[in-house]
């Protein structure tokens, strides 16, 4: 294996100039210094790549296929480093992006169509999880950027705060026997599996809202709309109800409620990629608190 790609340039300098006395002074370094060079690349390619005759050394048959490769190998590294530079530097690239469905819908929707007209070489990928699980795939590299609630804090994470959410209680502005707060008949909609729910299920429990029946949606949209068409009470998201059904549903008076935070999550080693400090910059601004 190639340990350095200097060994190559100075091959090619020696391949191009057939002395080693002179291709040494071009590239500024001594001649035992290139001679070593040289034979390091003998050994690991396996065979002679020089050979000396009377002017000072020709390439032999294996040194003229080495040459010829070298040189298309030596462009794309240059290529490939030039990429890599550009990408640490512009705003470019492959950036995947994490959130839960929901709150892509109120953190993204709205600020991605200009992120995407301003950069037309940024390229945004976009997966969808609960909170802790978009965190881990940060932490496992899977994941680029997070827009994630309530996170746990871990070493290799940078956390910024974007602002709050304040999860509640809902119904209908439709009166149906299963959203009455009163009646015996209420139907409880909800995501079981997100601690919001879990919480506030044991807040309620302390309340007057006493529950029949529970349906469980992993969707918060889904949740929404049959609130909102009087199937029963639902645990929803404010900025939720406020995209989607701000009108048809009205928060239930005196019921708990759970605060949430929600940050910008990404690895410290991102922290200097222009396309990540971009759209950190950009999603704090554009997210109303």
């Amino acid at each position: 294996m190639i340990e350095n790609f200097a060994d190559l340039n100075y091959f090619i300098e020696a391949a191009q100039t057939k002395n080693l006395s002179r291709a040494a002074e071009r590239l500024g370094i001594t001649q035992p210094t290139l001679s070593r060079s040289i034979k390091k690349l003998e050994d690991v390619i396996g065979t002679d790549l020089f050979f000396r005759s009377k002017k000072g050394v020709e390439l032999t048959q294996s040194g003229k296929e080495i040459y010829q490769k070298s040189k298309y190998l030596l462009t794309a590294w240059d290529q490939i480093k030039s990429n890599a530079l550009n990408i640490a530097n512009e705003v470019q690239g492959n950036i995947t992006i994490g959130a839960h469905p929901s709150v892509a819908i109120h953190t993204l929707a709205h600020s991605l169509s200009t992120i995407l007209e301003e950069h037309q070489k940024l390229n945004i990928n976009l997966v969808h999880d609960l909170s802790r699980k978009i965190n881990e795939a940060i932490i496992s590299f899977q994941v680029d950027l997070g827009i994630v609630v309530n996170p746990t804090k871990h070493p290799d994470l940078i956390l910024q705060k974007l602002g709050f959410d304040e999860v509640c209680f809902w119904k209908s502005q439709k009166n149906t026997k299963n959203n009455q707060i009163k009646s015996n008949q209420v139907i409880l909609i909800c995501d079981e599996e997100l601690a919001q729910t879990q919480e506030l299920k044991k807040k309620l429990n302390k309340s007057k809202i006493h529950i029949q029946r529970t349906i469980s949606s992993s969707s918060l949209e889904v949740i929404t709309e049959m609130v909102s068409e009087g199937v029963g009470i639902g645990i929803i998201p404010s900025r939720i109800v406020k995209v989607l059904k701000p009108k048809e549903l009205v928060k239930i008076p005196n019921s708990p409620t759970f605060k949430d935070e929600f940050y910008l999550s990404y690895r410290v080693e991102n922290k200097s990629i222009a396309s990540i400090k971009f759209l950190v910059d950009h999603l704090k601004s554009s997210f109303k608190i």
